[in-house]
């Protein structure tokens, strides 16, 4: 397996992995168990992104190590292939054995949490941090208290068949290009769409706990409770 850990710091966001021992904010790699290159920036103040295109040979872990980081992670997969991904918090675990082609996540972003792609997967992915100060002028307090209280909430799930496809639409178009300094209107236009997520949680309840506007589930998405994770 390949490892890449990452973290937050006041520079943004800082990988590193076995072939260099300092944090990097912008590099390429090709091994013999995977290949790939990771862009990293700032839109503005509060909301930072790394953009990351890779193709795993043997499966690809990213190993999130938190660092006072007062917010949440939107982590959105735009795969070709892949036989599953896994989500694995501290106390938790998810892993979807059938992942649909663009899938967004949300994950508090002081939390330790590792990332798994398998064997063979090809794909993009790009990660951006909201800071909470920015989540609050951004979603309603009933889709934030849902995050708080989700260790890692995955999106198709929630969205009505029209929205995902916008979604998909909208990523499209970021993933086509290389860098994405210059095409911050699509980042705000994702933000964009996921306050529409906000009208979806002010109508949940606790005796009705679910979103009720997706007619099936993904039944091969997987979750349980995983202790002690290092």
């Amino acid at each position: 397996m390949n490892n890449l850990v990452y973290t937050i710091t006041n520079h943004g966001f800082q990988f590193k992995s076995q072939l260099f021992k300092q944090h990097r904010n912008n590099f390429q790699w090709n091994n013999a168990e995977s290949q790939g290159h990771v862009h990293c920036g700032e839109l503005l103040q509060g909301l930072i992104y790394n953009v990351m295109e890779f193709h795993a040979h043997d499966s690809l872990a990213l190993n999130h190590h938190p660092k006072n980081a007062d917010g949440f992670l939107f982590i959105i997969n735009q795969l070709s292939t892949s036989g599953y991904v896994q989500l694995m918090t501290e106390s938790n675990l998810m892993v979807d054995y059938a992942p649909r082609n663009v899938e967004v996540y949300a994950i508090a972003a002081d939390k330790l949490f590792s990332f798994t792609y398998a064997p063979a997967t090809t794909g993009k992915r790009i990660e951006f941090f909201v800071k909470t100060d920015v989540l609050w002028s951004t979603f309603s307090p009933s889709l934030i208290q849902m995050l708080r209280h989700k260790p890692f909430l995955p999106f198709s799930e929630l969205l009505n068949e029209t929205l995902y496809q916008e979604v998909c639409r909208q990523l499209d178009s970021l993933f086509s290009h290389n860098t994405i300094g210059a095409h911050t209107n699509i980042i705000f236009s994702l933000l964009s769409i996921l306050k529409n997520f906000n009208d979806f949680a002010d109508k949940t309840t606790l005796l009705n706990p679910l979103f009720p506007y997706k007619a099936t589930v993904n039944a091969e998405r997987h979750y349980g409770s995983y202790k002690n994770i290092a």
